[in-house]
């Protein structure tokens, strides 16, 4: 945890940092049915997101799940007279 070096929680490491830290790390590109699972997950994940007014998603380890949503308006549009049966201004 170095503040100067990561200024936030929403910046994240590299697997290699990871490693030099210690973690023990996987790469999914290395495990074919781990990879395929990861890209099926990230393409819900998107549909998701594209689809539905959500912009965030949380999920613990035992499943339970809620997402938080933008609020979406409709504003209306002010009608466009169809100018061919409007009068003629002299």
């Amino acid at each position: 945890m170095d503040y100067e070096l990561h200024k936030s929680h929403g910046r994240s490491i590299d697997r290699e940092i990871a490693k030099e830290k210690g973690l023990i790390v996987t790469n999914s590109e290395e495990n074919i049915e781990l990879d395929s699972l990861l890209l099926s997950l990230f393409n819900q994940y998107q549909l998701l997101f594209a689809q539905s007014p959500f912009c965030k998603l949380y999920e613990n380890s035992r499943g339970v799940n809620w997402g938080k949503a933008v609020p979406q308006f409709q504003i209306p549009l002010p009608a466009i007279p169809n100018q061919q049966f409007m009068p003629k201004q002299l």
